[in-house]
C-alpha cells in the first residue's frame, strides 16, 4: 500500500461525535463515490473494497479488519432499519441477477 499513500487526500480529522454529514458532503476535498457493485479482496492484515458501477471500477478503499467489521455492523443495522420500514427484505445483487437471468434473459432466448 506504500504507493497508495501519496494519493490520500488530507482533510482535517473529524471526531465521530462531531461529524456533520452536510459539512462532509459539501467539502470539495472529499470524493463522492456512487457504486452499485463491489469486489472485495483481503490479505492477512487488511481488506480492499473496489467499488463499481456496472463492471467499471470507480474507487479502491483500503480498510483495517476492525474498521471493516464496524462497517459491517453499521451497514447491517441500517439495512435492518430500512427493511423494517419497508416491511420486506431488500434483495441482494446475486438474487436480482439470478432472477433477471431466469425471467428476462430466458424470455429473449425463447423468441
Amino acid at each position: 500500500m506504500g504507493d497508495n499513500q501519496q494519493n490520500i487526500i488530507q482533510v482535517p480529522p473529524i471526531l465521530p461525535d462531531k461529524l456533520d454529514f452536510d459539512t462532509v458532503i459539501a467539502n470539495e476535498k472529499i470524493p463522492k463515490i456512487f457504486a452499485n457493485g463491489f469486489l472485495l479482496a483481503h490479505s492477512l492484515t487488511d481488506a480492499t473494497i473496489i467499488t463499481q458501477i456496472g463492471a467499471t471500477p470507480t474507487a479502491a478503499i483500503f480498510m483495517s479488519f476492525p474498521a471493516l467489521k464496524n462497517l459491517h455492523k453499521t451497514l447491517s443495522g441500517v439495512i435492518a432499519n430500512i427493511e423494517k420500514g419497508l416491511g420486506h427484505e431488500i434483495e441482494d445483487i446475486k438474487t436480482i441477477q439470478d432472477s433477471w437471468s431466469k425471467n428476462v434473459l430466458s424470455d429473449k432466448k425463447d423468441k
